[in-house]
């Protein structure tokens, strides 16, 4: 919450590592994270003459997070109506490091929260390994399951060194091998066993006539309706 952004009274001030101060309100912080919590009712040394620590006279307390971070991690401790704003992150990368700060501070409810970013569409279809790691890291079962599926549109797994895979287990990659070679089995099988068409009501899908030879290929046809044997 910038001050300029924001013109309800605060009682302190977060400044971030590049120097972005934020003007935040210490019961919503105390609420988030039992850290602030602590610092916030354990005795303060005196800070009436220090300059860098007050700011209009608010007490500034420095973060090693960017002001990118540490403005998505406020607007997840503060209500809607206090900051005027709606967690929204574009990238993957602010999403990863919103989550270790929540980690940090042990912000498990503002945690959950930004979980849930995990299930964005344009994150999956972007890079769908990366929020599988990310998932994994942070024991989110469900959108693991869902990256794992939007995996299978990729010709190859990774492509490149991934420093998100650090993170996890290799039996976490090794999971996500297996389901992509058991996915492309089924694929080939299906393909190659026609059994599963239903040869009942006959329609035509296209023809060729052949343009060099008097000869015509033949009409290509499907079944109509679909097959019910296998769901889609």
């Amino acid at each position: 919450m910038q001050k300029d952004l924001n013109q309800r009274p605060a009682d302190v001030i977060l400044r971030s590592s590049d120097k972005q101060l934020f003007y935040s309100w210490k019961i919503f912080l105390t609420f988030a994270s039992p850290l602030f919590s602590d610092m916030f009712t354990l005795p303060q040394p005196d800070t009436s003459d220090n300059v860098d620590a007050r700011c209009d006279g608010l007490p500034v307390v420095d973060s090693p997070e960017d002001s990118c971070t540490l403005g998505h991690i406020l607007t997840l401790c503060h209500p809607p109506s206090c900051t005027g704003e709606q967690f929204r992150v574009s990238k993957i990368s602010d999403l990863r490091a919103v989550l270790e700060a929540t980690v940090k501070y042990d912000m498990e409810n503002v945690r959950c929260v930004a979980l849930k970013e995990l299930s964005n569409p344009l994150f999956l279809c972007e890079d769908p390994v990366r929020v599988y790691a990310l998932a994994c890291q942070h024991q989110c079962h469900e959108a693991a399951q869902l990256a794992a599926k939007y995996t299978l549109a990729l010709p190859t797994l990774v492509r490149g060194y991934l420093p998100d895979l650090e993170k996890i287990h290799a039996g976490r990659l090794c999971r996500l091998l297996l389901y992509r070679e058991a996915c492309m089995t089924a694929a080939c099988s299906l393909a190659a066993d026609h059994g599963w068409i239903v040869y009942t009501e006959w329609s035509c899908l296209f023809g060729c006539d052949g343009h060099d030879s008097d000869e015509a290929l033949g009409w290509t046809t499907v079944s109509h309706p679909p097959s019910r044997k296998y769901r889609k």
